[in-house]
């Protein structure tokens, strides 16, 4: 499904269970009750959910449950922008393999700009080789960061919940950035003690307050020397070459309302936001080679542009290519009532 616009509904699109092969891409998707775009997790896999834009603004926060959730195997979401202007406590992309999670697995998570959510990504109960790569995750959720439960408010958390294990997700070149917020500290990265055999490695991570910590299985608030070098946790989850530092934005340094970003582009891409980087960021060359999965950033362009991959949404320099399809076109029927406004979500 292409080229929709959902306002008001309860959902915006449903991928039942048993469905495969679903394209959900070029969407608006603003201020629904419940879940952007959801999908069941027995039987169906191959879903591709990229270039969509779904946020909730103007107060339509107090009922939100997720941005982007689904279950079932080989699903890829990438190229969107989901965000709130108000702090809520879902999770902005997430694969529930649910109680078990035996059809959860080998799903990607690559290319989102992520702004403001209790929960940037999550990973819950799903069977192996989940991907998290090249994700913006801005996070300007204030005062209630630090929780040490699941429930909490993370960057990134892979956990365990109904059941299942969540073995040998790979966590690679993130941005996860907290500006001063206020909190105490803030767990940038939630690791699940039942997780095992996870990489985390090349992702930049930074708090304005220098308070950044991370949780990994009964250890909170880990210092920054387990990220930056390398550390076999237990499980054989395994830490390197991260960094700590500022990551430089074009923009600076805002809160999510004010943010220098406008979306998409009427050719279905989004606007360099102020959360592409500079040249003199330290996530230029910093990255993993991640070719093996995919090889543009959210604009399309070609990586790596310098001596390696760019850590983060962005790849710095190079050329935005153009487009072919455009975003959210409104469909209307015979008396002009504008599909995908009504009660009921899009469902296939």
């Amino acid at each position: 499904m292409r080229h929709e616009c959902f306002r008001g509904l309860l959902y915006g699109v449903v991928i039942q269970n048993g469905h495969t092969y679903n394209e959900v891409a070029y969407n608006e998707i603003k201020n629904v009750e419940k879940k952007g775009i959801s999908g069941g997790s027995i039987g169906h896999g191959y879903s591709d959910i990229h270039n969509n834009l779904v946020y909730w603004t103007g107060g339509y926060t107090d009922q939100i449950d997720h941005g982007i959730v689904i279950g079932g195997h080989d699903h890829k979401i990438y190229n969107n922008i989901v965000w709130t202007d108000t702090d809520t406590g879902g999770y902005a992309v997430k694969f529930d393999g649910e109680s078990g999670g035996a059809d959860c697995y080998g799903g990607q998570i690559y290319n989102n700009l992520i702004l403001r959510w209790g929960i940037g990504i999550g990973v819950m109960d799903c069977q192996g080789s989940t991907l998290i790569a090249n994700n913006t995750i801005y996070n300007q959720n204030a005062g209630s960061i630090g929780s040490t439960s699941a429930s909490g408010k993370h960057g990134i958390a892979v956990s365990v919940g109904g059941g299942g294990a969540t073995p040998n997700t790979i966590v690679r070149n993130n941005i996860i950035y907290y500006p001063a917020i206020g909190a105490s500290y803030a767990h940038m990265l939630y690791l699940n003690g039942s997780c095992t055999n996870t990489t985390i490695t090349n992702n930049l991570f930074y708090h304005s307050g220098n308070n950044e910590r991370f949780r990994v299985g009964g250890t909170s608030a880990l210092t920054m020397s387990y990220m930056e070098n390398t550390w076999s946790g237990s499980g054989g989850n395994l830490f390197q070459n991260n960094i700590i530092a500022n990551p430089s934005f074009s923009g600076g340094v805002h809160t999510v309302s004010n943010l220098p970003y406008a979306g998409f582009n009427i050719n279905g891409y989004p606007v360099r936001s102020g959360l592409s980087i500079l040249a003199n960021s330290v996530a230029v060359s910093s990255g993993y080679n991640m070719s093996a999965y995919f090889n543009k950033d959210i604009l399309g362009v070609s990586r790596p542009q310098g001596s390696a991959w760019d850590i983060g949404a962005y790849e710095y320099g190079g050329t935005t290519p153009t487009p072919t399809t455009g975003l959210c076109h409104l469909l209307t029927s015979s008396n002009s009532t504008p599909q995908g406004y009504g009660a009921h979500p899009t469902m296939y």
